[in-house]
């Protein structure tokens, strides 16, 4: 195994819209997606997806990853996140 820097860039392989309030500071409706890194179509990231419609998502959408910034006392951690690509 190996590190290797991946491009934030990707495709949507599928997605749910979330209507419940599971966890806080995640309030509904939250897209929840598989998201397949251009660079290996054959790996996927479990995430939401930001920024878009979830009547405008189609199978195959170019997305680019963003990073959120939560932070919890003092620890800061980013998570990332995917919008569609502009």
């Amino acid at each position: 195994m190996e590190w290797v820097e991946l491009s934030g860039r990707g495709r949507l392989e599928s997605w749910t819209l979330n209507r419940h309030q599971w966890f806080p500071g995640y309030r509904p409706p939250y897209v929840i997606a598989f998201v397949n890194p251009i660079e290996d179509t054959g790996a996927r990231l479990l995430t939401n997806l930001v920024n878009t419609d979830p009547g405008e998502l189609v199978v195959g959408m170019a997305l680019r990853v963003v990073f959120e910034r939560l932070i919890d006392g003092h620890d800061e951690v980013y998570v990332p996140l995917f919008e569609p690509a502009r």
